[in-house]
């Protein structure tokens, strides 16, 4: 098998022969179209003169958004056809890919797929582009004036039609398609053709064009919606994230082939380490011929059914599996269906006419990290192994990975379920919600613990195995997605043993209770006689099995979810203590803090409104007018994004990432209250904060000041008692410098926010561990006990008398801005 790879490149000449060097292989030809915006002398001299790399000769100035792109992917398929002809494979790359796989895997993989064209697409008008047409609606001229002032542009044109008889598509950059359909791109897209010269004037015709016409082509039903490059676009930018050596787990363990983007500038180890894996790395795998995930199903006298299951698996864009099929005694064609397939993942075992036996059996053979479950009747979507992988790697913590099913044929429905181990837990106490073929576990579970099909619940025997995995204290996950595509017919065992399944799914059921009930008496007692007396007025049949199902799911909901929550609570603790632990031990044993003499009447309030006073909303204006008045003597700083380097200095990464959307206004502002207390004292008062009472001198006294309450709870404990949007103290008090320093090494090594409260989390870290600080916290005097008491009216009449009960104890309100009222 012969490949091209067309590689579009602009910097960064060593990254790229990084590329070439790992990519190389017989058969394989590079060319190379290096941007004439840039010098490509240095490309040139790194590569070297070698028989299968290739420059493009007429370069392109590339432009953002332009119909360059597209030139340049032109000249290169030119370049190819004249230096290699026509290939098996052409993928065009971008010169900040990498592969993540072998090239033998690589090889191995299109070789098994011959003939099918990889491309990611969908229709226009799309949501995935907020409708896109406007994309070609107009004229462009990208290349000309550039993406912003063509945009001001098409405000003066009028709308066009587009192309007769085709239907417009977009999708990713980047492909990988047979030569043959390259070379008919080519023919047939080239300069002066209809489709050439209407996507001149686009916006990123790169994304447009070839979908297009691939869609409209003869080339269409061999065409997968699939990209096999690795991309992260999940911070909502403009590129995709940068890959580094934290991302190596996730990238090995991916299906896909490529991944992109890397900068060696930034992280240069995620290459090394990559290229150790795709040599090394992979030749061990293949020695050692272990699956990443076995496919078991049973089947009897399937055959109606059984090619069409089978091609859904064959085809799924993981590959990495086995399939395991056990004969249950079939007296149809299945058996030789099965043999009929030319695949070395295919295993077939023959027994008896013994269901719970051959299922048994079937996973006995199983060989892979996880078993994912099918039966012979249904359809896997194209990529629900790899969805499914992808989320048993990321979340070690989970055991049996379950998701939605859409049922077909008989009936037509779509069955849900609860995305949280405890809501899956509970729900099965009422009925199996949990589909068979949906269904992905870890291996070792089942063994480590015992747990197979047992044949006296026929034919609940999948009911009873997820009780006994809840049981044996495996944790459930339910991916909130269509998993499995569930045929409905009435030769079905659960459509022709009703009853059976009924009394099975019954014991199973007062099993489950009666379990429960000793979790409940564990965690509280007072629930176990009332649960008891439920039990004995169910076989009396004074009440039906449902109320007590009913009771105890409660019971054991509310039990599970206070648990969860304060599990939930010491994790985060954990976390953060465990990796910032030098900053948390450099304040850990400081001396009692003694305040430096500061006039006090002169101490300033500070309120921060990013985009300055005139954006502020109706509310915000009204609250910080109202601080305004209040004040007294004591000067009122306005912080926004134009003064804000004035009064301190922010790390430019930290401010990087605000820019860049990772790190919120609202988190900026954590920061920011930190360091302006730590520099210069005084009062920090959210924006959102309505003052109904003058600043009394008392607030600017202590060394620390929050408001404290009843209300203002953290973490469920009495003890956690603060409020970060009132907030201050002395100038230098070393619990503003912990926070601070804390804070900003957080947001310095964190690209996503662990909890919505960060800052409360890192206030009770040093309760926790700071005897001072602590000391200071204990000291500050419960007020304000109605500070909620207006924001929980402001959608009502106003009401002068409940408007003077609620500010008769309280001077500071927490109002907001983000409702509707």
């Amino acid at each position: 098998m012969t490949f091209a790879y067309l590689i579009l490149a602009h910097k960064n000449p060593s990254r790229l022969l990084r590329m070439v060097d790992a990519l190389t292989a017989d058969g394989t030809y590079f060319f190379i179209h290096v941007d004439k915006k840039t010098d490509e002398t240095p490309f040139k001299s790194i590569i070297g003169e070698r028989e299968n790399v290739f420059f493009c000769e007429r370069r392109k100035t590339v432009n953002r958004a332009g119909f360059s792109l597209v030139e340049a992917t032109m000249e290169l398929i030119r370049e190819m056809i004249i230096h290699a002809g026509i290939p098996d494979y052409v993928h065009l790359m971008s010169g900040q890919d990498f592969p993540i796989k072998s090239n033998e895997y690589i090889f191995n993989y299109f070789e098994r797929n011959r003939g099918t064209n990889f491309i990611e697409y969908f229709s226009l008008p799309s949501e995935i582009w907020n409708d896109g047409m406007e994309r070609i609606r107009y004229k462009w001229y990208v290349d000309d004036v550039g993406y912003v002032k063509a945009t001001e542009l098409i405000r003066k044109q009028k709308t066009r039609d587009f192309l007769p008889d085709i239907v417009p598509y977009g999708g990713a950059t980047w492909w990988s398609l047979t030569g043959e359909c390259v070379a008919h791109i080519f023919s047939e897209c080239n300069q002066g053709s209809q489709m050439h010269e209407f996507y001149r004037y686009t916006v990123s015709p790169d994304e447009m064009l070839f979908h297009t016409f691939l869609m409209n082509s003869k080339f269409k039903d061999t065409v997968k919606n699939y990209s096999l490059r690795k991309m992260d676009w999940s911070a909502g930018q403009a590129h995709p994230k940068t890959w580094k050596r934290e991302d190596f787990g996730e990238l090995i363990t991916s299906p896909r082939l490529f991944a992109r983007k890397f900068d060696a500038d930034i992280d240069s180890e995620i290459l090394d380490r990559l290229e150790m894996h795709i040599t090394d790395g992979y030749n061990h795998r293949k020695k050692s011929e272990v699956p990443a995930v076995s496919v078991v199903m049973s089947m009897y006298n399937a055959d109606k059914f059984l090619r069409e299951c089978m091609d859904s698996i064959l085809a799924q864009t993981f590959t990495d599996f086995e399939l395991i099929i056990a004969d249950d005694g079939s007296s149809d064609n299945s058996v030789e269906t099965v043999k009929s397939y030319r695949d070395n993942r295919i295993k077939l075992v023959v027994g008896e006419h013994d269901f719970i036996n051959s299922l048994n059996t079937a996973m006995s053979h199983a060989k892979g990290k996880y078993i994912a479950r099918m039966d012979a009747d249904d359809i896997m979507p194209v990529d629900r192994l790899e969805v499914q992988y992808e989320f048993m790697e990321k979340n070690p913590e989970t055991d049996v990975c379950v998701g939605w099913m859409q049922f077909f044929g008989h009936s037509t429905h779509l069955e849900k379920i609860p995305a949280d181990h405890d809501k899956i837990e509970n729900g099965l106490i009422r009925r199996n919600f949990i589909m068979n073929p949906t269904a992905m576990i870890k291996r070792e579970i089942l063994s480590n613990n015992n747990i197979k099909y047992e044949r006296d619940y026929p034919p609940a025997e999948d009911y009873k195995l997820w009780v006994d995995l809840i049981r044996a204290e495996c944790h459930f996950a339910g991916m909130q997605r269509i998993l499995n595509f569930y045929r409905t017919h009435a030769c079905q065992l659960t459509v022709t043993g009703q009853e059976e399944m009924r009394k099975s799914a019954f014991r199973i059921q007062m099993e489950y209770v009666e379990y429960l009930m000793e979790l409940i008496a564990g965690k509280n007692k007072r629930y176990f006689k009332l649960i008891n007396s439920l039990i004995e007025a169910v076989n009396e049949d004074l009440i039906p099995f449902k109320s007590l199902a009913d009771t105890v799911g409660i019971i054991h909901g509310e039990l599970s979810e206070k648990e969860s929550r304060t599990n939930g609570h010491l994790s985060i603790k954990k976390y953060l203590t465990d990796n910032y632990r030098k900053i948390i031990d450099k304040y850990r044993k400081i001396k009692p803090y003694s305040a430096e003499n500061t006039k006090i009447e002169e101490a300033p309030v500070w309120v921060c409104w990013w985009d300055g006073e005139q954006a502020m909303p109706d509310i915000v204006k009204a609250c910080y007018r109202s601080v305004c008045n209040n004040a007294e003597t004591h000067p009122v700083r306005l912080i926004t994004k134009y003064n804000c380097r004035e009064f301190i200095t922010v790390p430019d990464c930290i401010i990087d990432k605000v820019d860049r959307g990772i790190i919120s206004i609202t988190h900026l502002s954590d920061i920011l209250r930190m360091c302006l207390l730590h520099d210069y004292g005084g009062l920090w008062t959210d924006a959102t904060v309505f003052v109904t009472g003058k600043f009394r001198a008392s607030l600017f006294e202590q060394d620390l000041f929050t408001i404290r309450n009843s209300v203002a709870i953290s973490f469920d404990t009495e003890e956690y008692c603060w409020t970060t949007f009132f907030i201050g103290g002395t100038k230098g008090n070393p619990f503003f410098a912990f926070m601070r320093d804390i804070l900003c090494e957080y947001w310095k090594k964190e690209e996503t926010l662990i909890h919505y409260f960060l800052m409360d989390y890192c206030i009770g870290i040093a309760y926790d561990k700071m005897p001072v600080i602590r000391s200071m916290i204990e000291k500050i005097p419960y007020s304000n006990p109605q500070m909620f008491g207006i924001c929980q009216n402001l959608d009502k009449e106003f009401d002068i008398e409940l408007y003077n009960r609620i500010c008769s104890d309280t001077d500071f309100h927490k109002l907001t801005w983000k409702k509707k009222f």
